[in-house]
């Protein structure tokens, strides 16, 4: 994908994150938010992290968007009118979101090129990987030496984060208690 489609994206990502922020019909920003989830997995598929993208589109928009429909149906529909902020609250709440957000920016300046061959990933890891993968691994397939063999503990780790955040949301929804009838 070409620099100025990536901007698209991201344009078009920063939209729907902002128009679900303003939505006042939680169902419809439920909608904008997994519109949000399905840009940023392309977003990672075009940057090469097919991996992180697939994880994107199942759990942001997937997953996330039924816990949250199913919350909304189990609560209301509506939010936001009963439990406004005053002012005083409201800009300090601005002003750390600007704050957090110029901080994430000045990091991110610092950041090395898209694809330059003078990254540290470039110079170190990836010529071990492309050069001893087979021998070291007994793995044809370099993908998946890297992913289970190399990688293992991360993704197991991955793994635990999905769980933990699964049972969660189950915590958070619960699960129907069974009746008994005792007569």
């Amino acid at each position: 994908m070409s620099d100025p489609l990536l901007g698209i994206v991201i344009g078009l990502a920063i939209i729907a994150a902002l128009v679900a922020l303003h939505l006042k019909d939680l169902l419809a920003a439920v909608v904008s938010f997994g519109v949000f989830s399905f840009l940023m997995a392309l977003l990672y598929a075009a940057l090469g992290a097919v991996d992180v993208a697939f994880n994107e589109a199942v759990i942001g928009a997937g997953i996330s968007g039924i816990f949250f429909v199913l919350t909304i149906f189990l609560t209301t529909r509506r939010g936001g009118e009963e439990n406004k902020q005053p002012p005083p609250f409201r800009i300090l709440r601005g002003l750390l979101l600007a704050g957090t957000g110029a901080c994430l920016i000045y990091g991110g300046l610092s950041l090395p090129l898209r694809g330059g061959n003078q990254t540290p990933s470039a110079q170190h890891v990836s010529p071990r990987y492309i050069t001893q993968a087979v021998s070291e691994t007994k793995t044809p397939n370099m993908v998946t030496a890297v992913l289970a063999d190399y990688r293992s503990f991360d993704t197991l780790g991955e793994t635990l984060v999905i769980f933990t955040a699964g049972l969660a949301c189950l915590f958070m929804i619960g699960l129907p208690a069974r009746r008994r009838d005792r007569d």
